[in-house]
């Protein structure tokens, strides 16, 4: 990476912020797909890394040419470097020197470490995990645009693992989504389908295997990727109920041994319990929303049970051995 002042020019490296950005860098390199690790390692080399004062504005390197860009929020990433006809650019990342953590860090880097731009037969796109765009030629004027509030909670539930914790960091305006988004991602983040395929873009092979394995609720994948709130009209809520449902059923259904189904059943809960004890940021206070997660942590009970009791069914029937209803039920 290259520190540079907000003219451009390179200047001496912010040690405590080099250092926060290369753990970053290991904690990505650990997840992301091997297909992905020598991109993230060349983003990672050629990272311009700007810290801004009060003024809040930075220069913007767009082809050669400095223009000024202005930070309006805590920190942001941007481009460097543009070739529009490459459909290549260096990814960079702009902090204000008052109001940035750790977990701010953490977001905007994962932010430019699964970002590209490519090109296509009109004009180009901009991938940053599941945020897909289509541009035209320039890449500034955005034609079409997908995925970006999944994107978003992704980044921010993965920024709170890297520090150990779960749920939105201070502050998140869209911390209600980041509930799904652990949902969705599970415990585990190796080897992670739901992570590879939608936040690396790596394929379908999720969102096909989740249609096919949730059936109680009624809900498909490419709804995940259009903007709802948890808290809200009560239209809002039916519909967010039903996503949240999916992704509880689909990580238990996965699970392929009792064991696994109990330590997933148990991240369930803690992370429903996080939001129904009202974190700041999720606006869960209202007596109607405690009482859907308390109905959340019900559904996963139910779900938990039968997919428990069905991988004992699946055991029984391999062995030949009918057990009775009184020792299914012990074992439950």
């Amino acid at each position: 990476m290259i520190f540079r002042s907000p003219d451009y020019s390179e200047t001496t490296p912010n040690k405590e912020l080099e250092s926060i950005i290369k753990h970053v860098f290991d904690f990505v390199t650990k997840i992301a797909p091997t297909t992905k690790i020598k991109q993230i390692q060349k983003i990672e080399d050629n990272l311009a890394v700007i810290v801004c004062d009060n003024t809040l504005v930075h220069k913007y390197l767009n082809n050669g040419t400095l223009q000024n860009q202005k930070l309006t929020a805590a920190a942001h990433c941007f481009w460097t470097n543009i070739d529009t006809e490459k459909g290549s650019a260096d990814q960079g990342l702009a902090f204000r020197s008052k109001g940035i953590d750790e977990h701010k860090i953490a977001h905007e880097t994962l932010h430019a470490f699964s970002s590209e731009l490519g090109k296509t037969s009109t004009g180009g796109y901009i991938k940053r995990g599941s945020h897909y765009a289509t541009t035209k030629a320039n890449f500034i004027d955005t034609i079409e645009n997908q995925g970006s509030v999944l994107n978003e909670a992704i980044t921010e539930a993965l920024a709170s693992r890297f520090r150990g914790t779960v749920g939105p960091g201070p502050g998140a305006g869209y911390g209600s989504l980041v509930l799904l988004a652990d949902l969705l991602i599970g415990e585990k983040l190796e080897n992670n389908l739901f992570l590879q395929d939608v936040y690396w873009g790596l394929g379908n092979k999720f969102a096909k295997d989740f249609d096919k394995t949730v059936q109680t609720s009624q809900v498909k994948f490419t709804d995940y990727l259009k903007p709802f709130v948890i808290c809200g009209t009560p239209e809002d809520n039916l519909k967010s109920d039903d996503l949240l449902h999916g992704a509880i059923e689909y990580n238990l259904k996965k699970a392929t041994s009792t064991q696994e189904i109990d330590q997933v059943y148990k991240f369930q809960e803690k992370i429903i319990t996080f939001y129904r004890d009202g974190f700041i940021s999720t606006g869960i206070v209202e007596d109607q929303d405690i009482e859907r997660m308390n109905n959340l942590i019900q559904f996963a009970n139910k779900i938990y049970k039968k997919s428990k009791l069905d991988i004992l069914n699946k055991k029984t029937k391999n062995t030949g051995n009918t057990p009775s209803a009184r020792t299914t039920t012990r074992t439950i």
